[in-house]
């Protein structure tokens, strides 16, 4: 019998009366299991098992697909509108880039941390990007945002760069054969800004989007995010209201 903390990511249907839930684990990273008979059981309210929800997980059995036996939540938070959306979108990529028994101990503690910070509705993108770029580096894939990738040399704020998917960010006027999905005329000055976690400015925001989309797609590969195209119609549907 293991058990540890744990966050609920993602849950199905199973059968009549059970679910399979995907959990993030503070050692063993991400893992599957059957939670049985808490569909419609009154011993076991069904209501302890949602995504988002932090507790200590219980469980035994293999690892392709463990055997939950207990879940006790002591975390529900309280998320509303973009935010609980948002929360959403971090279980979501949590599960399509993390593959079974894959995350380092303190992924659990960051993502804790950002699903707390998104209760507050305000600066959302902010504290998506700040995530998304620190689970690339707790995973070994982070973009540096303080070093030319070429030359090896520190950022200069009043040079330009190009984004490089899998290489990093290069001068906007070098002679390497660089290939791969690019972004470019980024000032030095913003990449600054990046590497002291701040995307607060509107500018640096849509570019800061633009590098994490790619650096993410390439961990996931062909996987896409659902939670995306719910996000962006919802706020589309809040701007006509």
């Amino acid at each position: 019998m293991y058990s540890q903390r744990a966050m609920v990511l993602h849950l199905v249907p199973y059968r009549e009366s059970s679910v399979i839930v995907r959990f993030l684990t503070e050692s063993a990273g991400k893992i599957s299991g059957i939670y049985r008979g808490v569909r419609g059981n009154k011993r076991k309210s069904k209501a302890v098992v949602q995504p988002l929800y932090s507790g200590v997980v219980e469980y035994l059995g293999k690892p392709d697909l463990f055997t939950i036996s207990n879940f006790e939540a002591n975390r529900y938070p309280a998320l509303t509108g973009q935010g609980l959306y948002s929360g959403l979108y971090v279980a979501e990529l949590l599960v399509k880039v993390l593959g079974e028994g894959q995350g380092e101990e303190q992924l659990l503690e960051e993502t804790v941390r950002v699903i707390n910070d998104l209760e507050t509705n305000t600066g959302l993108a902010s504290k998506l990007r700040r995530f998304e770029f620190r689970l690339m580096e707790i995973l070994g894939y982070g973009v540096d945002f303080t070093c030319e990738a070429v030359a090896h040399e520190a950022i200069d704020p009043e040079a330009t760069y190009v984004y490089v998917d899998q290489v990093g960010f290069v001068r906007e006027r070098t002679d390497a054969a660089l290939y791969g999905a690019k972004i470019g005329a980024i000032p030095g000055s913003m990449l600054e800004q990046f590497a002291c976690g701040d995307f607060s400015d509107e500018a640096g925001g849509v570019i800061a989007k633009r590098i994490s989309t790619i650096a993410l797609s390439s961990l996931m590969g062909n996987k896409t995010l659902s939670s995306r195209k719910i996000f962006k119609s919802e706020l589309t549907r809040d701007s006509k209201d």
